[in-house]
């Protein structure tokens, strides 16, 4: 990272779809539009390298290779919900960079 240039930041979010059937319909929906929020908001401080939800192991793979390829300085993950660790743990073993959990769903800015 150059002096002056703006901090390259991966944003990802964890999402557990084991209970999605009894969350209701549209919940997936709702959490990433949650997630979109907060990378909204990173997007205006920061390079961002959106990820995307991260739902499975090959989720986590392809964001940790999008994050890598982008040289992201950090990673924030953002959990929608609780969900397994060894997902976003994955995208970060590939991305090689710092992380930042941000982890206050519901967080209006």
């Amino acid at each position: 990272m150059s002096a002056g240039a703006p901090l390259r930041v991966g944003f990802s979010a964890p999402y557990f779809t084991l209970v999605e059937p009894r969350m209701g319909e549209g919940y997936r929906e709702r959490r990433r539009a949650e997630a979109a929020g907060w990378a909204s908001a990173l997007g205006k401080e920061f390079d961002l390298v959106d990820g995307g939800l991260i739902t499975s192991l090959e989720d986590g793979e392809h964001a940790g290779s999008l994050f890598a390829s982008s040289s992201v300085d950090v990673v924030v993950l953002a959990p929608t919900m609780v969900a397994p660790p060894a997902h976003a743990l994955v995208a970060l073993d590939e991305a090689g960079a710092p992380a930042v959990l941000w982890t206050v769903p519901g967080f209006p800015r």
